[in-house]
């Protein structure tokens, strides 16, 4: 019975060391897909008074292969203590598509006019909170390890700074 011991454990740690070998190189050779940036754009009437925001969020693959994504939400909304009003975005979104390593793509929206009362000139005057909130999957494409991973973020638009920065974020 001794004699299966030493073979037994020798395997049981060759084992358990394939298993790490194997989730370092995966880790290592995947997609990393988020929100690196967001390029906004403020128009201003002739009084100098903004009208309309328009933002261009950057979606980048930081990873070593390519992703295949599905933007599952891309909602913006102006809130007023309870009241949230969604806002329009613009462009044609893709619902899904493929980013290479180290690609980039653009996810635009805008603001402009008034919904219920709310006005551009509202978020910039800090009556109001404008938020986005950005949620898509992605999945690797090699056939023998297709895990699925989720980004999401939240973004908001600080006039102070003329931009948005990520409020809230989550990544697998």
């Amino acid at each position: 019975m001794a004699q299966w011991i030493v073979p037994l454990i020798s395997t049981a740690i060759s084992i358990i060391s394939l298993f790490f070998a194997l989730q370092t190189y995966y880790v290592s050779q995947r997609p990393y897909v988020g929100v690196f940036d967001i390029n906004t754009q403020v128009e201003k009437d002739e009084k100098g008074i903004p009208t309309t925001i328009k933002w261009q969020s950057l979606i980048k693959n930081t990873g070593k292969v390519p992703a295949l994504t599905v933007m599952e939400k891309h909602v913006c909304q102006v809130k007023k203590g309870e009241l949230s009003v969604p806002t329009s975005t613009i462009g044609p979104v893709r619902k899904t598509g493929l980013i290479l390593p180290d690609q980039i793509t653009y996810l635009p929206g805008r603001i402009s006019g008034e919904v219920l009362g709310i006005g551009v000139q509202d978020i910039f005057n800090g009556k109001v909170i404008f938020t986005c909130d950005i949620e898509f999957s992605y999945t690797t494409m090699s056939w023998w390890l297709k895990s699925k991973y989720v980004y999401q973020a939240t973004t908001r638009f600080m006039p102070d700074f003329m931009g948005f920065f990520i409020d809230v974020g989550f990544a697998n």
